[in-house]
């Protein structure tokens, strides 16, 4: 039988940093945002029908991306809680 071995170490960073890529992308995407509405309150027309159109999409992708990553990161720390789980359950049944 082959020997596999998980790093957990690993895993739980592997975790994280989507935790923390998924702040820093609505943190970043807050601030450009935040930096275009002076300009943006200047639009007229089909500039400000643009600009409208462009929040929309972009608090879709906003939102798309949050869910897209928070599902990802419950599942994969999920994944790994039943790798543990399972390796002790295994432990248990060797040592009796």
């Amino acid at each position: 039988m082959a020997d596999i071995q998980l790093n957990h170490q690993s895993v739980q960073q592997a975790v994280d940093d989507m935790v923390q890529a998924t702040q820093q992308m609505r943190t970043n995407l807050d601030a450009l945002l935040q930096e275009l509405r002076p300009v943006a309150s200047t639009f007229t027309g089909a500039a400000a029908d643009s600009w409208q159109q462009f929040q929309v999409a972009a608090n879709h992708a906003d939102n798309t991306m949050n869910n897209d990553f928070g599902q990802g990161h419950v599942i994969l720390s999920d994944m790994h809680q039943a790798h543990i789980s399972a390796d002790l359950r295994g432990a248990s049944i060797f040592q009796g």
